[in-house]
C-alpha cells in the first residue's frame, strides 16, 4: 500500500499537468472579429497563460494571420498587442495593442518589407498623437493631438453609425468573401471627412462600400491644436 501511494500521487500530477497545458481550438469564419463557425476556414489555437488566452490564427494554407490575446475564450475582451500577418504572403502587416478591450497603446502599420509606414498612439480608445509616411513625396508627418476628433455621440454612436449603414454587396453573396478592411479616414478642420484611403484591401466592392460610408459620415467634432482646429487621420477596420 505505500508503494502504490507515491505512484498514485505520480499520476495525480501528470494528469493534472496535462490538463492545466491543454491546448483549445476553436474554427473561425473571421479571425479578425472572432466569428466562430464549426465550418470556418481559419483555426485558432489557444493556450492559458497566466490569466489570459494567448491565440494564433491559421488560414486554410496554414498561414498565420493573427496573434491575440483575449480575457477568455468568449474573445470578447482583447488585452495585449495583436500582430495581424499577411494572408499570401505571411509577413507582419499591423500591430494593435489593447487595454481592458480597448486600444490603448501603438496601433502601427507595416509594408512588405518590414518599415514602419504610419501609427497611432491611443489612450483608452482615443488617439493622442500618430505620425505617417507620404508615399508620394517620401516626406514623414508628425502629429500631435491635444484634442481628437469626435463623432457625435461619442464612440458608440460611430459604431452604430457604420453597421446601421454599411451593407454587404449583393454581386458577392454567392462568394461569401469575408475578411477586414482597413481605411485611413481623414477628418479636416470643419470636421468633414474629407478623403479616405484604403490601407488593407479585401474586395474592390467592398473597399468600395467602406469607402461610401465614411465618406457620408455627419461632421464631426475637429481635432484641436494650440486653440485651432487641425486635421486628424485614423484608422478604422471594419470587418465584413
Amino acid at each position: 500500500m505505500t508503494l502504490k501511494t507515491p505512484l498514485l500521487l505520480l499520476l495525480l500530477f501528470i494528469s493534472t499537468t496535462a490538463f492545466a497545458n491543454d491546448t483549445l481550438y476553436f474554427r473561425l469564419s473571421n479571425p479578425w472579429n472572432t466569428v466562430k463557425s464549426p465550418t470556418g476556414k481559419y483555426l485558432r489555437k489557444c493556450i492559458k497563460e497566466n490569466d489570459y488566452y494567448h491565440c494564433w490564427d491559421y488560414n486554410g494554407n496554414n498561414i498565420l494571420v493573427t496573434e491575440s490575446f483575449y480575457a477568455d475564450t468568449t474573445f470578447g475582451k482583447k488585452l495585449l498587442c495583436h500582430k495581424y500577418f499577411n494572408e499570401i504572403k505571411g509577413f507582419l502587416e499591423q500591430t494593435r495593442c489593447y487595454e481592458n478591450g480597448r486600444l490603448h497603446g501603438y496601433f502601427i502599420d507595416y509594408n512588405a518589407k518590414g518599415d514602419t509606414t504610419a501609427y497611432q498612439v491611443y489612450e483608452n480608445g482615443a488617439v493622442t498623437k500618430e505620425w505617417s509616411l507620404d508615399t508620394n513625396e517620401n516626406v514623414q508627418v508628425f502629429q500631435m493631438i491635444e484634442t481628437t476628433a469626435e463623432f457625435p455621440g461619442g464612440r458608440s454612436a460611430w459604431l452604430t453609425y457604420l453597421s446601421e449603414n454599411l451593407n454587404y454587396p449583393k454581386a458577392l453573396k454567392k462568394q461569401k468573401v469575408s475578411g477586414q478592411v482597413i481605411a485611413k479616414v481623414f477628418v479636416d478642420p470643419t470636421g468633414t471627412v474629407s478623403n479616405v484611403e484604403i490601407v488593407k484591401s479585401l474586395h474592390p466592392l467592398l473597399d468600395e462600400e467602406v469607402i461610401r460610408v465614411l465618406k457620408n459620415s455627419p461632421k464631426w467634432k475637429p481635432a484641436m491644436q494650440n486653440g485651432k482646429t487641425v486635421q486628424m487621420t485614423f484608422n478604422q477596420s471594419v470587418t465584413f
